[in-house]
């Protein structure tokens, strides 16, 4: 009996020592992306490419199918291996990203233009080792179409609705979790519901979990969704009537991660089918 208690008491201190060890601002995937390929029914392409400094993520350049440039984006890492900042090059301008943490949590991502003195914030509030509230602040920002510093943190999906207001007005999200994966966010503008949010999910691996979120399997510190998304039902707010628009996701497997991903869209009337294939190493 006593045996039993001695290597039980040493299991649990194992564990404990192996979450510790992994802080939010951390991404060591054991599958690293290393290029993810876009295009619809319409002949859109885009290319991005994966660079990585042994098991760090130091680059990611992103062109057109044609080859011209949209944006490079370049990582810096504090000596505990987290995310310090994120400096994305775009054809005329910079913009720089910084990351402050309280200790293993990362509670804030300030985004300034280089030569400008405005400043995108965005806020994490964090219940239970999940981020349940993000807030940003109002700025003018001529990168609203073109880089989403989220979508290092959260599904595409959740990332592409967290935007700054084109109305100035602060923004604020709340996410709803159900075990790993985020289900559904609320959007209020100055207070006020804009647009409510849900998500289904597979059982297979989020390629991009582990960004900013601890690594070790054994707990619960995360801010990226485990799983990938399947279902999407978008519930908006206009003049006092909502509209309602769903999307479904298909995947293609290679075991348990995702090689490619389908879904149609709609524009004026017509359907648009898209594609993304992701390539690891």
């Amino acid at each position: 009996m006593k045996k039993k208690v001695i290597l039980f008491v040493a299991l649990m201190v194992s564990v404990l020592l192996f979450s510790s060890c992994h802080k939010e601002g951390q991404y060591l995937p054991k599958k690293k992306i290393v290029r993810i390929e876009r295009s619809s029914s319409e002949g859109v392409s885009e290319i991005e490419d994966w660079a990585w400094n042994g098991k760090l993520l130091s680059n990611i350049t992103i062109k057109t199918g044609g080859g011209d440039l949209i944006n490079e984006s370049t990582f810096k890492y504090t000596s505990d291996k987290r995310v310090e900042s994120i400096r994305v090059n775009f054809v005329d301008f910079v913009y720089n990203y910084v990351f402050t943490y309280d200790g293993k949590d990362l509670v804030k991502i300030s985004r300034q233009e280089e030569g400008s003195d405005d400043v995108d914030v965005y806020t994490f509030k964090k219940v239970d080792d999940h981020v349940v509230e993000i807030t940003l602040a109002p700025v003018e920002s001529k990168s609203l179409d073109k880089f989403n510093v989220l979508r290092f943190i959260l599904p595409t999906e959740v990332a592409d609705q967290i935007k700054p207001s084109e109305a100035k007005a602060t923004t604020t999200y709340r996410l709803t979790w159900e075990g790993d994966n985020v289900t559904q966010m609320d959007v209020l503008s100055n207070g006020v519901s804009a647009m409510k949010t849900t998500w289904k999910y597979d059982d297979k691996i989020n390629p991009f979990n582990g960004l900013y979120s601890d690594a070790s399997l054994r707990s619960k510190d995360m801010l990226y969704s485990a799983n990938n998304i399947i279902g999407e039902s978008v519930a908006l707010q206009i003049m006092g009537m909502e509209t309602v628009t769903n999307k479904d996701f298909e995947y293609t497997y290679d075991g348990k991660y995702p090689v490619e991903r389908t879904w149609i869209s709609e524009a004026l009337g017509q359907q648009i089918k898209h594609t993304e294939k992701f390539y690891y190493k």
